[in-house]
């Protein structure tokens, strides 16, 4: 092999397995374009290099597959300079990597071609044009202080955004927050034709998206530019480099939804900040001088580390990131009941202060407002799962100050969807019902802009558990499935593990058992790609829904009791109390219903001891909803035996029905299936006329939502107990329980079909319990 050849063989090394003849051209110290082109034909003719271009069609011969280029084979004996193919690679990855070990014995050459790799790349960008950004955090060039980096991001993007922030009062959105005004709602009627506009300005940017001829490149940028990128900065020894990409290759992963990828190069950087703490060499090629990571990169790390995990259900972890992440951009919370109230308080004042304030941030300091924002975000919706409503409240009250302060309309529409969102979980209707309508009527109005596309979506995804949560059914679906499509069409990240298992009620409710299932099987592949066990919990808890309520098994009870079982030693899934309410309850619904008490006993006092210490979100209503038929049951076995405990029992029951109500309020999608509950407890206890008005009252809220679920059921338990049907259910008889099909046999039939495996309330024989 020539000098020449040699040459070219070690700096191609260096690139990786597939590289441009740009890149190798302008890394090159003595090559002209004249010169390269003829090495390049010699070492193609001697089968080291290969054309790295899709092919066009099969060939035995030496081609080019690059565009543009002449079909056939090349005429190697030639001496025109032209070189056509543009994208090459290696015949021999093993030959490849062999050369580059060799270079590394010459660490002064190794890191110098690393060095000039790294540098050219800096010159391309690795965020499309159509994104309307260079970077995939926002303010990370300039908060980190790298300001040689390149910056070419247009603000005329934002601009729209400016002229809604002018016409809005960001006050104004967040002023009621804390206070009960129910005679302030907005009509209901003006709501739904908000939402309406709302969901026909999504259908038109999916519809757009999918016309539009050009679509995202950043996937293939990320991955021939920024990535290569991090492994060429590595090289060459430098560190806070290093970190860099790496934390800005998470964020593309995430973009992208490639989560797992996502959490490799955070776990990368976050073995870097180890080893440094420790002592050690960052990395075994790092420069052995004293390193400083700036600690908004070690914020972003943290942040985008508890996103991914959040995103999995792995919310203990997630908490313990975004805290670390608060605690170096300075705006940790605190930690105890009597400081989370003080400092609950100052926020309240800090916000009556914002409302004659005009904010101007230097961009350094809205990145650091933005990545607190972000943290809160999700900080508060760990604390609702956590049952912690103060740390929520404070967590909120804090994320809209600070969106506030930030003076960016991006950043206030973002918080008041998640205002809204809180608003619905801490019952808040005539907050929640004044939000919807005017966060549909602006982002309703917002042009076809990247940041407007984003916020856009998330309202979507928000709006489909707020519709979830009040009952709407059919608008909740609705809602999923836009917003499915928008993540789809615009490569944003999906639904969360929770979120994923919640919305497949609606579709379970109104007999689509197929999108139902499919929308669940999406979380038993999540939980394999991220080993996530809280998204194999939640897929457990869906399959425990289809087992109770739907007359199938898509998995059966005995793999689901298995994993219920083995969740008892997983501090993840025990710190997710609304999975385990709903993991116990419908166990011990499972072994009542088929007259095990004994395994029942086991199960439901579990169940009560989580009771107590469950959020008022929608995933808890439907393990609380198993316990309250759980008790119901119990009832009636003491009722049945004549048993002494007969009326503590009742009282017991009663005072669960009340609690519940308390608690979850009634306007929300379990409420045909609660006043069923009670129906049947007013049947045992000898109240038929108020048994008549609960069933006739769930029957009118089933019409109303939709739910043809509950709607069977409520009929076939009210033609039962008033003698009008002769038949004793079939399900009544725990052989029929036990023999539902599986999924494959059951997606043939139709819901009607099924109903014979389904469970249904006995009538009580010889009378009831008097209530005196």
């Amino acid at each position: 092999m020539l000098l020449f050849e040699r040459m070219v063989v070690k700096y191609a090394s260096a690139i990786g397995h597939t590289f441009t003849t740009e890149m190798l051209q302008n890394i090159l110290p003595y090559l002209s374009k004249l010169d390269l082109p003829v090495t390049l034909r010699s070492l193609f003719k001697g089968g080291v290099f290969k054309c790295a271009s899709k092919p066009r069609n099969s060939s035995s011969t030496k081609t080019c597959y690059c565009e543009n280029s002449p079909e056939g084979e090349y005429t190697w004996v030639s001496a025109d300079p032209v070189w056509t193919c543009r994208l090459m690679s290696f015949c021999n990855k093993d030959e490849m990597e062999m050369v580059h070990k060799l270079i590394q014995a010459n660490e002064y050459l190794f890191r110098m071609i690393h060095i000039k790799c790294a540098n050219y790349l800096e010159k391309k960008a690795y965020r499309c044009s159509k994104c309307n950004n260079d970077k995939f955090i926002f303010g990370h060039t300039v908060a980190t202080g790298n300001s040689n980096r390149n910056n070419n991001s247009s603000s005329s993007s934002s601009e729209y955004l400016q002229e809604i922030y002018k016409s809005i009062r960001p006050y104004e959105i967040f002023q009621q927050q804390g206070t009960h005004l129910r005679n302030q709602m907005c009509p209901a009627e003006e709501n739904g034709n908000n939402t309406e506009n709302f969901l026909a300005k999504v259908n038109s940017i999916v519809t757009e998206a999918r016309d539009r001829t050009s679509s995202c490149e950043c996937a293939q940028l990320v991955e021939t530019v920024l990535i290569p990128r991090v492994r060429h900065w590595r090289c060459a020894g430098d560190v806070p480099r290093t970190f860099y990409y790496l934390v800005e290759s998470a964020a593309a992963c995430d973009f992208l939804q490639n989560d797992a990828r996502a959490l490799e190069f955070s776990n990368e950087a976050r073995s870097i900040l180890e080893n440094l703490n420790a002592g050690k060499p960052a990395f075994t090629s790092a420069d052995r001088g004293d390193v400083q990571i700036c600690k908004f990169q070690q914020a972003c790390m943290h942040r985008l580390t508890g996103e991914i995990l959040f995103k999995a259900g792995n919310i203990l972890e997630a908490e313990e990131n975004f805290k670390k992440a608060l605690k170096l951009l300075n705006c940790s919370l605190p930690r105890n009941s009597v400081a989370q109230s003080l400092k609950f308080i100052y926020e309240k004042m800090k916000k009556l202060h914002y409302r004659s304030r005009q904010f101007e941030i230097a961009e350094r300091k809205l990145a650091r407002l933005q990545e607190c924002v972000d943290c809160l975000s999700f900080l508060w919706q760990i604390s609702c799962m956590r049952g912690q409503l103060k740390s929520a409240s404070l967590a909120i009250t804090m994320e809209i100050n600070l969106a506030i302060q930030s003076a960016d309309t991006f950043k206030i529409l973002y918080s008041a969807i998640d205002y809204l969102k809180y608003s619905q979980l801490v019952a808040e209707e005539s907050e929640c019902r004044r939000l919807e309508a005017f966060l549909c009527t602006t982002c309703a109005s917002l042009p076809d802009y990247p940041e407007g596309r984003r916020l856009i979506s998330r309202l979507t995804q928000t709006l489909a558990v707020v519709k979830l949560c009040t009952g709407d059914l059919e608008q909740s679906i609705a809602c999923t499935i836009r917003a499915q499509q928008l993540n789809e069409v615009l490569n944003r990240p999906g639904l969360d593990a929770r979120t994923t298992a919640a919305l497949h009620l609606p579709l379970l409710l109104t007999y689509r058992y197929r999108e139902s299932v499919q929308q669940i099987l999406i979380l038993e592949n999540w939980s394999k790609e991220m080993s996530s066990s809280v998204a194999k919990g939640w897929f457990y808890a869906a399959c425990m829904n289809f087992l109770l309520y739907a007359g199938f098994a898509l998995r059966p009870f005995e793999e689901c009791l298995a994993f219920v079982e083995e969740s008892r030693s997983d501090a993840i899934l025990e710190a997710d109390k609304s999975l385990m309410m709903h993991l116990y309850s419908a166990v011990a619904l499972w072994y009542a219903r088929l007259e095990n008490w004994e395994k029942c006993a086991v199960f439901y006092d579990k169940a009560c001891e989580v009771y107590a210490q469950i959020p008022t979100t929608i995933e808890s209503i439907s393990g609380v909803v198993m316990l309250l038929e759980c008790s119901v049951l119990l009832f009636r076995k003491k009722l049945t035996e004549c048993n002494s405990q007969r009326r503590i029992s009742l009282k017991r029951t009663r005072k669960l029905f009340s609690d519940f109500t308390q608690r979850f309020g009634r306007n929300h999608i379990f409420g045909p299936r609660v006043l069923h509950l009670n129906a049947y407890l007013h049947h045992l206890s000898g109240s038929n006329t108020l048994m008549q008005d609960h069933l006739n009252e769930a029957l009118l809220l089933c019409e109303k939502q939709g739910n043809l679920l509950d709607q069977k059921w409520i009929r076939q338990s009210q033609a039962d107990w008033s003698g009008a049907c002769s038949d004793t259910p079939a399900a009544e008889c725990p052989t029929a329980v036990l023999s539902m099909p599986s999924w494959d046999e059951a997606a043939i039939l139709q819901p009607e079909e099924l109903l014979k495996y389904c469970f249904h309330l006995k009538k009580q024989k010889g009378g009831g319990l008097p209530i005196h």
